[in-house]
């Protein structure tokens, strides 16, 4: 496996600090999917159906998709088509299946959000961050590569610089881990979910964490 391969993990991994913006349900950390060979395992439908409930489109429990209102399952693709900026056709399509298998942010696109009390946000723009341990599956200079460069997309279009540290405590702490790894939200193991981040604050909050299985 080659090292561009091997870096896109990261690179994708990296869009769950984009989701600090995005509205949170509670406490636990945005989580980011990576389908793999999980989402490739399941049918079309299967997968339209675990898509349309995990972000928000449409609710009930898995397994009821016959039995829904005529026409339900057609306007809940409509609008995650028109949400993600496909084509609104309301029908399950090669380019609406891509759209549902490709990485992306957990959080819901859809549905009632409780958002924390106070401003989260960053009371200062000079950041910095600190990978805590590396992954045994990437030399530990490819992964502070694609942090570095990871981070200079953020720089070069915000007030925010992001400074790296070799020790202590840095804003951004990342790691890498495995199922139960100390914060209280386990990964689940090889395929489905490839990282967390928190939104900013002291403490865990503003960290990321890999899933070192993926």
């Amino acid at each position: 496996m080659g090292p561009t391969l091997l870096l896109a993990p990261l690179a994708v991994g990296l869009l769950a600090l984009a989701c600090w913006a995005a509205p949170f349900q509670s406490q636990p950390p945005v989580l980011i999917t990576f389908p793999g060979e999980l989402v490739s395992s399941l049918t079309d439908v299967e997968l339209a159906e675990s898509y349309l409930q995990r972000f928000g489109y449409i609710s009930g429990e898995s397994g009821k998709w016959k039995v829904r209102e005529p026409g339900s399952t057609g306007k809940a693709l409509q609008k995650m088509q028109k949400q993600l900026g496909l084509e609104v056709t309301g029908e399950l399509d090669q380019e609406t299946l891509a759209a549902m298998r490709a990485p992306r942010c957990g959080v819901p696109d859809v549905g009632r959000f409780l958002t924390f009390e106070g401003d989260l946000k960053w009371d200062h723009t000079d950041l910095t961050y600190r990978v805590q341990n590396y992954s045994p599956d990437l030399d530990a200079s490819i992964i502070d590569d694609a942090f570095a460069r990871a981070f200079k997309v953020w720089s070069d279009v915000t007030p925010l610089t992001f400074t790296r540290l070799e020790r202590g405590e840095a804003d951004i702490m990342i790691m890498f881990g495995k199922e139960e790894h100390g914060d209280g939200y386990p990964f689940d193991g090889k395929d489905g979910l490839l990282a967390h981040a928190f939104p900013p604050g002291k403490g865990v909050q503003g960290d990321a964490h890999f899933d070192d299985d993926e």
